[in-house]
């Protein structure tokens, strides 16, 4: 003790103090941790320019205010309409975002603001979907409106760029990948896309998959989906509910990437795009190796392995065994069109590899006894002499053996033809490994290799029916064709109706119903082309799921193309 009575001041412990209380100073406050975890999606609060207004004042920054800190998750998530001559700066804030134009918002004209939903808050929940934005210089809003759905196959295509383009920007001597669109959205999660408050004009609209990420188009790389009709805001046809289907690129940008040729006879073609292979498929002579070393010796394709995909990116031929040497490739694409390859090198070495099943139909799924089409596709062609009675068998599961035929499609391809088959009924499809032998003498296997073949019971069917219904006056008349699947991908069959009514029986499940208009009759799809620049025919998407009970009629279905 001092004489003051005082303890003497430790420095080190008052520095400690000081330390403590500058951190809890600065320290953020916050929510104790635990509890229930945020899954509450971020929201727009409000917007500099206000969202709606009119008459606004020249300027160059947008202001979007949310309901609480967000930021931008990978990729571009902000697109402003009319496209900008410049890129406009963005800015993340907290809870605001912040985008400067290069120059003064123009006047008399409406400004679109779109947000992808890949924004997010902190703990990564989304906005719920996409949102647009919108105000103008001038005394009302532009009030045109575009929207539909991309789908690839059946499933949507998320995040495909969509653009339009004004026609009259559009000439012959400048390319469309030239050009950015003028207004440009990106579909959702669920492939769906909205334009707003667009001007009365005629556009062109594309969507595209932008594997570039340069928001324009090149028809030459890029997946693409053309709509049905011409893009006429303003105009009396209907375009806020479009449904288009992804398709590739004109076969003129394919190109050969490489060329492999095994000990089996067999050439491997991969191309640097997918395109479809069906002139390919009919024109199979035309696909030719020739000898560098010598021009006359010539040999033709016998089969493609590739027998249901319209769409591919790899072809492969069967070709047999030919000499070792340098050999230049010919593939038809077309009619006017074809890809040539002067580097091919096949060697004399010896096949040891057996050969392989790609494929057996029917697969796993039940169908009618009276459309059972039995195949099988192999990997290389096989020698036909090796085959005998026990070779290939088809057996009632009672045991009983059916009587079928075999028939080479070509030399990948057996179809196996039945005496008859019956409903509600399993049956097994057994090969002899043994006697499944190549030309060069490799056997399939040594043992059994079996299929299960189930046909459907007629008591376990349901009736569907109802109307279709074209709301486009220019194809009223012209068929549809209807598909049904089973959301199981269990089955699924097809119908074309040349009237307003349609009916078929199917098996017992939840179906979903899409179709389009076959408006050139040739009973597939047309996505549409590039070059030249030709529409889609139209598709539609029944909204709702579609239930069938057995030994029931389901009515009232009415399949609406407008």
């Amino acid at each position: 003790m001092t004489s003051s009575g005082r303890a003497p001041f430790n420095f080190l412990a008052g520095l400690t103090i000081l330390s403590l209380i500058v951190l809890l100073s600065c320290a953020e406050v916050q929510l104790p941790p635990g509890g229930e975890p945020d899954k509450r999606a971020p929201r727009v609060d409000s917007t500099l320019p206000a969202n709606g207004s009119t008459a606004v004042p020249s300027g160059n920054t947008i202001e979007i205010y949310f309901s609480e800190r967000v930021q931008s998750s990978t990729g571009k998530q902000i697109y402003i309409s009319p496209r900008p001559a410049a890129d406009p700066k963005i800015k993340w804030h907290s809870d605001r975002l912040s985008i400067t134009l290069a120059e003064p918002f123009a006047p008399n004209q409406t400004t679109v603001v779109s947000l992808g939903s890949g924004v997010t808050d902190l703990r990564n929940n989304r906005l719920d979907s996409s949102m647009t934005i919108a105000f103008s210089t001038g005394p009302t809003l532009d009030s045109g409106r575009v929207a539909g759905q991309i789908l690839s196959g059946n499933a949507p295509q998320a995040g495909m760029l969509v653009g339009l383009w004004q026609e009259d920007r559009l000439t012959d001597s400048i390319p469309l990948d030239s050009l950015y669109p003028d207004y440009l959205t990106v579909t959702d999660a669920k492939g769906y896309f909205t334009f707003k408050f667009l001007p009365d004009l005629q556009n062109r609209l594309i969507a595209f998959i932008d594997k570039n990420k340069d928001e324009r188009f090149g028809s030459k790389r890029e997946a693409f989906a053309i709509p049905d009709r011409p893009i006429a805001v303003g105009g009396d046809i209907l375009i806020d509910s479009l449904v288009m289907a992804v398709t590739t690129s004109d076969s003129s940008a394919i190109g050969i990437v490489s060329v492999s040729f095994n000990l089996s006879g067999m050439a491997r073609i991969r191309l640097s795009d997918i395109y479809s292979i069906e002139y390919l498929r009919t024109h199979l002579s035309d696909a030719i190796l020739t000898s560098l070393a010598d021009s006359l010796q010539i040999y033709p394709a016998s089969a493609m392995l590739e027998s249901e995909d319209m769409l591919s990116s790899t072809v492969t031929l069967a070709y047999g065994r030919i000499p070792a040497g340098a050999y230049s490739l010919v593939l038809p694409l077309r009619a006017d069109s074809s890809l040539v390859y002067d580097s091919l090198n096949v060697r004399d070495l010896p096949d040891t590899e057996p050969p392989t099943i790609i494929q057996h139909l029917p697969s796993d799924r039940a169908i009618f006894a009276t459309d059972v089409s039995i195949s099988l596709t192999f990997s290389e062609p096989l020698d036909t002499s090796k085959f005998g009675p026990e070779t290939i068998q088809l057996v009632h599961s009672d045991s009983v053996l059916v009587a079928t035929r075999n028939q080479w499609r070509d030399q990948l391809h057996l179809e196996i033809i039945p005496d008859t088959m019956l409903d509600g009924h399993t049956y097994t499809l057994r090969l002899s490994e043994f006697e499944l032998v190549d030309l060069a003498g490799n056997p399939f296997g040594d043992s059994l290799t079996e299929f299960v073949i189930k046909t459907l019971n007629t008591d376990s069917l349901g009736l569907v029916s109802g109307t279709v219904a074209i709301r486009l006056r220019e194809k009223i008349t012209d068929p549809a064709v209807l598909v049904f699947r089973e959301i199981t991908n269990k089955y699924s069959d097809t119908v074309a109706v040349k009237g307003k009514e349609f009916s078929l029986n199917v098996p017992a499940g939840k179906y979903l119903l899409s179709g389009f208009i076959d408006s050139n009759r040739d009973g597939t799809r047309n996505s549409g082309s590039l070059h030249p620049f030709s529409l889609a025919e139209t598709s539609a998407i029944h909204r709702d799921t579609i239930s069938v009970r057995a030994r029931f009629e389901t009515t009232g279905i009415e399949m609406i193309f407008k």
